[in-house]
């Protein structure tokens, strides 16, 4: 807008100057043309009264017309020429060069006179023409251009000043007034400018118009209004996601020392609608159980059977989850855990007999101990199954636990009951053994084809021993195993002669005696139906 206004002002002023000077040129014009319009007439005075008296001296009425026409300029800084139609200058009242005298016969001779600008002397002059025909001369008054144009260039410089007076206040008035109508621009940069340096959205600009500028202040207020206010869900929502986040910890913390991280995880990550939902899958279930404890609790103080339970517990806990085994839970003095549960794994069949032994390795550990701080030695009996059982998160809306149910652990359960009744540190199942990955790893002798209470077909059930432990007493373990079949086949002779054998080849061999005393037994009271299957009526 500024330098719109200052090119019009230059405009008006320009036109002022242009219109000025054309003016005063026009009146000098007519006053220069009505001084040698005078000359012109005392020019034909002065040639007619020569003529009447006779006088032939033309120098004589030059010189009278030359001193009239000077007498005319009144004193200014102009000149006066007289010159014939051929070019000869006969007056002249500056000194002019020869190349100065043609240009102006020329300028001249085009119109006969008139309005003519040129040089004399080194000097601008402009002037007015006549051409007296009588005596073919040219009558020529003239001013110097400087003073000629004086009255101009004086009104010229004081329209400059009035120009560059006008051009001053109407910046300055135009700067406030654009102060004026962007006051509401600066207040609004303020606004974003402090918004951005302190992330104050609780800031507003100030609306001062009711224009478009007040508008977009209005538009910057809404909007950073809308940011704000989700601004601060954002904060309230982050400020629940760290509250939930530290809820979740502080149950990963308590609960993690009653149910293992990975059923943590999972009922984490599961919706509510499906936390008492089971599903079925293959697992591997480990039973363990205590020796004589109820004999043992006897000897000792409840607090004092927590701390020690306490120190096994811790023993056998890191052994099973060594080998991806988590606790489902602590029964009394028992362990029941669970492997392919909740995470599944090609070989938890192996994993299982794995932390087995290295259960009983535990047992020695803490017995070490024990015996020595406590005066206290444990024996553990375990018991493993493998098959199909729900597992899941399995209770009430109030009260879940993470666990597995079904034959496949009752099966477990009952296996861990028979290493009392087989003398065996460890029992597992044919389902366990026919899952393993690595079968080559361990001997399984064959312990009995029972049929547990609760379950009407009957399972063999076998311990494992690893492969370097039995090398030498390989053989011994096949030809008790030929009894075996004999005595499932009913032939309870022949296996009893089987049995003697075992019986002088290792006395201490529990099974070789409780097979001896069940073949005498069959022989002398043959049972009625007979598939090879021991029924067992107790767990």
């Amino acid at each position: 807008m500024l330098p719109l206004l200052i090119l019009t002002v230059v405009f008006v002023g320009f036109m002022a100057y242009y219109t000025a000077r054309n003016g005063i040129t026009a009146i000098a014009k007519e006053f220069l043309g009505y001084k040698v319009m005078d000359i012109y007439k005392y020019t034909s005075r002065q040639v007619a009264l020569a003529s009447e008296m006779g006088l032939t001296d033309r120098e004589s009425v030059y010189d009278s017309l030359f001193s009239y026409g000077m007498g005319t300029l009144g004193g200014t800084k102009g000149a006066f020429f007289l010159l014939s139609r051929e070019g000869k200058f006969l007056r002249s009242s500056v000194e002019m060069t020869e190349a100065e005298k043609t240009f102006l016969h020329t300028k001249l001779g085009e119109k006969e006179g008139g309005w003519v600008e040129f040089t004399a002397g080194g000097k601008s002059y402009v002037g007015v023409g006549i051409y007296y025909s009588d005596w073919g001369l040219y009558l020529l008054l003239a001013n110097e251009r400087e003073e000629f144009y004086k009255p101009v260039n004086t009104m010229l410089l004081a329209v400059g000043v009035i120009l560059a007076l006008s051009v001053f206040i109407a910046t300055v008035v135009m700067l406030g007034y654009i102060r004026y109508l962007l006051k509401p621009v600066g207040y609004l940069v303020e606004t974003i400018e402090t918004i951005t340096r302190t992330r104050d959205l609780s800031k507003r600009a100030r609306v001062e118009y009711n224009d478009e500028i007040g508008y977009l202040a209005y538009s910057f207020n809404t909007m950073v209004r809308e940011l704000e206010l989700a601004y601060h869900q954002i904060k309230n929502y982050a400020y629940q996601t760290i509250q939930a986040k530290n809820r979740e910890e502080k149950i990963r913390f308590i609960f993690q020392k009653y149910v293992p991280t990975e059923v943590i995880n999972r009922i984490l990550n599961i919706s509510s609608d499906s936390v008492l939902i089971g599903t079925k899958q293959n697992v591997t279930v480990l039973f363990s159980d205590i020796r004589d404890f109820t004999h043992i609790s006897e000897q000792f103080s409840p607090d004092f059977l927590v701390t020690v339970l306490n120190q096994y517990f811790s023993i056998m806990d890191e052994r099973i989850r060594s080998h991806k085994g988590i606790i489902d839970k602590y029964i009394g003095d028992a362990i029941m855990a669970i492997f392919g549960a909740p995470v599944q794994h090609d070989d938890d069949p192996d994993e299982a007999i794995a932390a087995a032994f290295a259960m009983k390795e535990g047992v020695g550990v803490f017995n070490a101990m024990a015996e020595t701080k406590y005066g206290v030695i444990f024996r553990i009996g375990i018991g493993i199954n493998t098959g199909e059982a729900i597992v899941g998160n399995i209770g009430s809306e109030n009260k879940v636990d993470y666990t597995v149910i079904g034959d496949t652990v009752n099966l477990a359960s009952r296996l861990e009951g028979l290493t009392k009744k087989y003398k065996a540190s460890i029992v597992v199942s044919e389902f366990t053994r026919g899952a393993l990955k690595r079968p080559e790893r361990y001997y399984f002798r064959l312990l009995d084809f029972v049929r547990v209470k609760g379950k009407d077909k009957p399972v063999l059930i076998y311990e494992p021993f690893p492969v370097h432990e039995v090398e030498e007493k390989l053989s011994y373990y096949q030809h008790f195993e030929e009894g075996l079949r004999l005595y499932q086949q009913g032939e309870f002779k022949r296996a009893l002669g089987v049995f003697e054998e075992s019986v002088k080849q290792d006395e201490h061999d529990y099974l070789a005696y409780m097979y001896r005393e069940r073949c005498e037994y069959y022989l002398a009271n043959p049972p009625q139906k007979w598939d090879g299957a021991e029924t067992l009526l107790e767990k």
